[in-house]
């Protein structure tokens, strides 16, 4: 996935007051100690979620909060809905600066999406870890798939055992049980986040892998994209009959990862694909980018490397990478094609100028090219 460097954007705050008439909430406060700082209604934002971690730990991840007073069950849900839904206190609020530090782009999957299907994400989520819910160090942006995949995952019992287990701290206080969760994922802002996995291409009917040499020919040709399959001809490859392939990724060294890249790539169903299933085209617009990229490579080889032509030709390939999405599958594709040890290398350039805020017609917002080969 592309790597994005993971700082707080100051044009997001969580508010310092929050205001409710909603009574289970009012009464849950007053039990737990706080009291209003403004009339009957209004209370400090930070020390309600702070309530909630505490109510978070006290539950020890069980299931509808059950470990919890009746009293405090009814609290911790209506303040889930409450920050889910109130206008002025709520984590939507801060899709705006999400979008000015990633772009407007699954952070999972690489997906563009230009409107307000775009979400706003939590890494742990809001229904195990409501305490966390305006935490903008807590979000991502994901497409609608990748989100709801991803739903209520990973969930406090597994971030708690992952740091018992993994990180070996015996007894994990509320922190350390976060920290679990957040070094259990490959996510975005991790060093691994593009090295980590690998794009291969495969033959959809064989489920087989397409060697590299056919995989990776300039002179490959998309026949069609019905039925929210890709079908291409591949030359040299099964005679060059048509084919259906795919794009899956694959873990890098998973064993030396603890497993990091496999439980993410399983926690958005990354490689899900179904024949005549349009709800979900993540893999069939990733191979058709594979396949874009490609044609681009095809297209820049009619050119002189060095000339004017050649240069005006690669800046409209990664203007059309800006538009297209897929980062990672762009920058595995150049990698392969035209590396970094090559005189006018496409991937340098695109490594370069998607990273560059003062290119605004190919800059990838937030993108941290300092973690790519």
């Amino acid at each position: 996935m592309r790597p994005v460097s993971f700082t707080a954007n100051p044009t997001y705050q969580i508010p310092l007051n929050m205001r409710t008439n909603t009574q289970a909430i009012r009464s849950g406060l007053a039990a737990n100690g706080i009291n209003p700082v403004l009339g009957k209604t209004t209370y400090r934002t930070q020390r309600v979620l702070d309530l909630l971690q505490t109510l978070t730990f006290t539950n020890r991840g069980a299931d509808n909060w059950s470990n919890l007073s009746q009293l405090n069950q009814g609290l911790v849900i209506s303040l889930i809905n409450y920050f889910s839904k109130n206008d002025n206190v709520n984590y939507g609020n801060a899709r705006g600066s999400l979008i000015e530090n990633y772009g407007q782009y699954c952070n999972y999957c690489g997906m563009p999406v230009q409107d307000s299907s775009l979400a706003v994400e939590h890494r742990l989520p809001k229904a195990e870890f409501p305490g966390l819910m305006l935490n903008y160090m807590n979000f991502f942006l994901a497409c609608p798939m990748c989100n709801s995949y991803k739903g209520s995952k990973p969930t406090f019992t597994v971030c708690r055992s992952w740091a018992i287990n993994r990180q070996g701290i015996p007894a994990p206080n509320m922190v350390e049980v976060g920290n679990g969760g957040y070094d259990r994922q490959v996510w975005p802002n991790r060093p691994a986040a593009y090295t980590g996995f690998t794009p291969i291409l495969y033959n959809q009917t064989t489920d087989a892998q397409v060697p590299l040499q056919y995989a990776l020919n300039i002179n490959n040709d998309v026949v069609n994209t019905e039925n929210n399959t890709v079908q291409a001809i591949l030359p040299g490859y099964k005679n060059g009959q048509e084919v259906t392939v795919a794009v899956r990724f694959e873990s890098v060294d998973a064993l030396v990862q603890g497993l990091r890249e496999d439980n993410f790539i399983s926690i958005v169903n990354l490689n899900f694909t179904e024949a005549d299933n349009y709800s979900d085209r993540r893999v069939t617009n990733r191979t058709v980018a594979w396949m874009n990229a490609l044609l681009s490579m095809f297209r820049l080889s009619g050119f002189q490397p060095g000339s004017a032509e050649y240069d005006y030709m690669v800046n409209q390939i990664l203007s059309t990478v800006q538009a297209a999405g897929y980062y990672s599958i762009w920058a595995y594709v150049f990698y392969q094609k035209s590396p970094p040890t090559v005189q006018n290398s496409v991937y340098t350039s695109f490594k370069t100028e998607t990273a560059d805020p003062t290119r605004p017609q190919f800059y990838f917002p937030g993108t941290n090219a300092a973690n790519m080969p």
